[in-house]
């Protein structure tokens, strides 16, 4: 990281902070209300074996209103995206 540092030095300004670290977000509940809507969408009207319909649902009302549970639902359309592609039965 030494050297890294270094060279950096040398491209950017001085006063940018190489050394500390800082997180960043990913704009998930964006990408439901935007480019990923269909997807949400199909999930929630199609359904799928391996989920309980009524409370997948309920998730995506949730969803609708505000931030919360994108992340879980995020984590539920991989999943459910992963069981359609080498379909996975339940």
């Amino acid at each position: 990281k030494i050297i890294l540092r270094q060279l950096a030095a040398r491209w950017l300004p001085p006063a940018f902070d190489s050394h500390r670290k800082q997180g960043f977000g990913i704009p998930i509940h964006a990408w439901f209300q935007g480019p990923w809507k269909s997807l949400v969408d199909d999930l929630s009207e199609s359904g799928s074996p391996i989920f309980d319909k009524a409370a997948l649902t309920a998730m995506v009302q949730t969803l609708r209103s505000s931030e919360r549970g994108s992340h879980r639902l995020f984590q539920l359309l991989a999943l459910e995206l992963w069981r359609r592609e080498y379909r996975v039965s339940a």
